[in-house]
């Protein structure tokens, strides 16, 4: 985990430079705690849906160089962990969607705090995590075609905040500085937008060379970048509406985050047990 590979792609009229840190092990998402600017790495460590216990997440340092594999582990801790993808970060605490389950750990001291369980409302597989504006917390299932909304404090109240069979397996989520959520499809490769009040509209029509979107995010001119893992490639679709492929050499991109302070971009790439970091400038 000490080696960090440097890869540069061309970009006219730019150059885009990567590099990646290796050795994970089924990672699914990055999150960048903005308290501390540590990075934070889900790793299934299997098969998606098994009830293992040796999930984990990794810590990389800002600077993108030291890494702490096993962070914090279902295996070698007495909590669970068993196939982590997600992740939301509220008042120093790691929101991770685990199968059917949200977990809370407390990143301080590294203990499992909250174990708030979907089962009984309908969840199958949760994957991506989120918080709104008003603090609520919104959790994707692919499964399902549901997204939960989860009101945390003293008493949890979980309600299903979309539910449709257009959403055709929802999976990555985002929130944007207006408050409009953005939802990508796995099974029916559109991205959706929500906006407050009850209006849902497709942002991206479904199309025969979208194959399995995972993830979504955006960047700091509000362009959005999603990614493919059956195909994978990594889009990018700008505030016009204009659909363009991102640079690079990507095999099985799932997780995507926009590091909009510095203007860089991670992304998971599940298969190869790595994840890579670029400029976009």
């Amino acid at each position: 985990m000490k080696n960090v590979y440097w890869l540069v792609f061309l970009l006219i009229p730019t150059l885009v430079f990567a590099s990646y840190l290796r050795d994970f092990k089924n990672p699914n998402r990055v999150i960048i705690d903005p308290a501390t600017n540590s990075i934070y790495v889900s790793n299934v460590n299997g098969a998606p849906l098994a009830r293992d216990d040796n999930g984990f997440i990794s810590r990389i340092t800002p600077d993108f160089k030291v890494v702490t594999l096993h962070f914090l582990d279902g295996a070698l801790n007495d909590y669970e962990l068993d196939a982590p993808k997600g992740m939301a970060i509220k008042e120093g605490i790691l929101y991770v969607a685990d199968i059917d389950t949200i977990r809370g750990y407390d990143l301080n001291k590294r203990i499992n705090v909250q174990n708030i369980n979907l089962a009984p409302y309908g969840a199958k597989y949760l994957v991506d995590l989120v918080f709104t504006r008003d603090g609520e917390l919104l959790v994707s299932d692919a499964a399902a075609n549901t997204i939960f909304k989860v009101t945390l404090g003293k008493g949890i109240i979980v309600n299903k905040f979309l539910h449709s069979p257009l959403l055709k397996g929802p999976t990555g989520l985002t929130v944007l500085p207006d408050g409009r959520l953005v939802i990508v499809s796995s099974r029916g490769s559109n991205i959706w937008e929500y906006k407050k009040g009850g209006k849902f509209h497709r942002l991206l029509e479904e199309r025969a060379y979208y194959r399995y979107l995972e993830d979504v995010d955006y960047d700091k001119y509000g362009n959005l970048y999603f990614t493919d893992f059956s195909t994978g490639r990594i889009f990018r679709l700008d505030k016009k509406g204009r659909v363009s492929t991102f640079p690079g050499n990507f095999y099985s991109p799932r997780g995507i985050t926009i590091d909009r302070t510095n203007n860089r971009v991670f992304i998971v790439e599940f298969s190869l047990d790595r994840v890579d970091v670029i400029d976009l400038e």
